[in-house]
């Protein structure tokens, strides 16, 4: 996967992926879920882990009653950041560069090539966009290239209904902990991803259609395939997953402690070694997967 679709599906900051027309059966015996069931070592109420994919795609919506009840006998809902409670402001002021714009990252000839892109996908021109990190630049451009079937991401879409119920809602991460991962990143290395993903645009898509479809089919084996990316730096995706994993399950467990708790996180925070179902079973927790099938209407 290149490396700007694997940074981008992996955070919750910006949701945009396209999908391919698939049936999702009920799931075999020994195959993967994106639900898991979390008890044990002296929890009074079970507590769920759900592994969300950070889009619009009415199908992923479609995950039916199982999941259903496990979200509504929870009183507690777990995401990644709370983007509702985001000041607009305070979002803009986090996506702009300091002291440098987009022309002067790139040569008169680049430059030309970013906004003549930008332009076909978006519509609209770089005038306005000239000081935007190249990776929110990448993020709009995916955001207008994928289909938005429902008005609200899937973590948003969980923060919503669970406000409606009254349940609690808390963000295991904060804005500025995601951003620090972005801005981990040069602004130079940001360009040069945001370059080598326009070379290619329907390659780009091919691998976000591919990742949701294996997200629909909880295919556990092609999500970790999909995320890795052996070009980058080995200390960026430790703060990208790991450390980010870590920190997760540190925060959730006083919550898992106090009463059940539904957790939404991106799929790809659930599965491997340092993946959260693994650490909760290091910390004593019993972890196993709930089977259950997309409702997809053809």
């Amino acid at each position: 996967m290149t490396k700007l679709v694997l940074v981008i599906s992996t955070l919750g900051l910006f949701f945009a992926f396209d999908a391919c027309r698939m049936n999702a059966n009920v799931q075999e015996e020994g195959s993967s879920s994106l639900l898991w069931k979390v008890y044990g070592n002296d929890l009074k109420d079970t507590s769920y882990l759900y592994g969300t994919i950070h889009i619009q795609d009415k199908r992923v919506f479609e995950y039916g009653e199982t999941v259903e009840k496990a979200f509504q006998k929870s009183d507690k809902v777990a995401v990644e950041v709370l983007m509702d409670r985001i000041d607009p402001s305070t979002m803009m002021d986090v996506m702009f560069m300091e002291d440098t714009t987009l022309d002067m990252l790139l040569s008169e000839k680049e430059y030309a090539r970013l906004e003549e892109a930008y332009k076909s996908i978006t519509g609209a021109g770089l005038e306005t966009a000239n000081r935007l990190k190249p990776f929110f630049i990448s993020a709009n451009m995916i955001q207008s290239l994928m289909p938005r079937d429902m008005a609200m991401p899937l973590d948003m879409h969980f923060i919503q209904q669970a406000r409606k119920a009254e349940k609690t809602v808390v963000g295991l991460e904060t804005l500025d902990e995601q951003i620090a991962i972005i801005d981990d990143l040069s602004y130079t290395r940001q360009m040069n991803m945001l370059m080598e993903s326009i070379e290619d645009v329907d390659k780009m898509k091919d691998q976000f259609k591919e990742l949701v479809d294996a997200y629909l089919n909880m295919d556990k084996q092609r999500v970790m395939k999909l995320m890795e990316d052996p070009s980058l730096p080995e200390d960026f995706m430790d703060n990208l997953l790991d450390k980010r994993n870590k920190l997760m399950v540190a925060r959730m467990q006083p919550l898992f402690k106090t009463s059940g708790t539904f957790v939404a996180v991106g799929a790809a925070h659930l599965y491997g070694e340092e993946g959260l179902i693994n650490m909760l079973r290091q910390k004593g927790y019993q972890v196993e997967p709930v089977k259950f099938a997309f409702e997809i209407e053809d």
